[in-house]
């Protein structure tokens, strides 16, 4: 978690926004009222993302657990 103010670099930003446009990739905010389901879609998103890995493990929802404390 970053603290305080912190923006992506103008860089960053736009390539995001490109590729965001391009791909029909929606870029949000995180909803701070409903971090359990926020968890669930970044979890299922980096999943869904890495499984075509070799010796790709999926993360648990213990293991996310475990992100949401930090």
């Amino acid at each position: 978690m970053i603290e305080g103010e912190y923006r992506l670099p103008d860089w960053m930003e736009r390539l995001a926004e490109r590729t965001a446009q391009k791909k029909g990739v929606r870029i949000r905010h995180v909803d701070p009222k409903k971090m359990d389901a926020e968890f669930d879609l970044i979890r299922d998103i980096y999943n869904d993302s890495w499984s075509g890995n070799w010796g790709f493990v999926p993360l648990t929802n213990n293991e996310m657990r475990i992100f949401k404390k930090v």
